[in-house]
């Protein structure tokens, strides 16, 4: 950023005069005294009064004098800011996340970014994948992890992990007890729903990915449910499946972090038996700083 004019200023007023300022400024003191001529002729008025051997600033002086020197400080922050930014150091992350993530993602992975990069600030945006495909096609995130793929030509993939869809019933559901030991939290074996013909479904809105996959699940099976509870919150909807109050359907990744004091049993369902695939996506030829790739190693490592 070239503040030539006002360093020449600046200096003149500290000298006091053309010949040491010229001197600090390694320049000719014609070539100075031409400058400040040339400079109080286009703009139309004295910067500077010549008293014996000394430039004192005028009132007009004083006016630009106050202002160069927050135009120098504006352009050393800037300089700063730059370098920084160059070195990884400082900078602004925009990304997406879905609101369930949060629960157990961020919590592990953005306090040990900030502890590296404390001048690099975050602003995670809590969206559906949809949103969040938008605001980045806008520029306005730098990734976002999502769930759905599209052949926009300006997006890249790149997958961050699979998952799947289990249907989240209470321990003592009679269809646990016919199922024995066979389904574990860490091995959800396939169910048909038709297990499940006749009792309340608790079901998300249709916007949500959750409810795609759902929805996939019940007509891949032709399950009948007997009734349907909406409800947009995953957490809520598996606490009311632990009570007993229907079948609620989850992603298995997010039940294996379920903490309620009624147990749960999972049961991957046969729509969702191909994996999600979830993935960060990135805005193909968008710089990026250095930090952004190590939070989303950090990602790629807690997810």
């Amino acid at each position: 950023m070239d503040m030539k004019e006002q360093v020449y200023m600046l200096a003149i007023e500290k000298y006091k005069g053309i010949k040491d300022a010229a001197q600090s400024l390694h320049i000719s003191p014609p070539a100075l005294s031409i400058f400040l001529s040339n400079l109080e002729e286009r703009s139309g008025v004295h910067f500077f009064d010549r008293i014996g051997k000394q430039f004192i600033p005028t009132q007009a002086g004083k006016i630009y004098l106050e202002h160069a020197r927050k135009m120098i400080n504006i352009r050393d922050d800037y300089e700063d800011e730059l370098k920084k930014y160059i070195h990884g150091s400082s900078g602004t992350i925009r990304f997406g996340i879905h609101p369930r993530r949060t629960l157990y993602l961020l919590s592990q992975v953005l306090p040990r970014f900030s502890a590296r990069y404390p001048d690099v600030e975050l602003i995670p945006y809590e969206a559906s994948s949809e949103r969040m495909v938008e605001l980045l096609l806008n520029g306005e995130l730098d990734f976002a992890i999502i769930n759905l793929t599209s052949d926009h030509p300006l997006l890249e993939y790149h997958l961050l992990y699979e998952d799947y869809m289990v249907a989240v019933v209470a321990a003592d559901h009679p269809v646990c007890r016919k199922m024995g030991s066979a389904s574990t939290d860490d091995d959800p074996v396939l169910i048909d729903l038709k297990e499940f013909n006749g009792e309340r479904f608790i079901l998300q809105k249709p916007e949500q990915s959750s409810r795609h996959y759902t929805d996939l699940a019940i007509a891949h099976d032709h399950a009948e449910p007997g009734s349907i509870f909406l409800l947009e919150n995953l957490e809520s909807s598996a606490q009311l499946a632990a009570e007993g109050y229907g079948i609620s359907f989850n992603f298995y990744q997010y039940m294996r972090r379920f903490h309620y004091p009624k147990p749960v049993r999972c049961f991957r369902i046969g729509g969702s038996a191909e994996k999600t695939i979830y993935s960060i996506v990135t805005l193909k030829g968008k710089h990026t700083i250095a930090p952004m790739q190590e939070l989303i190693g950090l990602i790629k490592q807690f997810a």
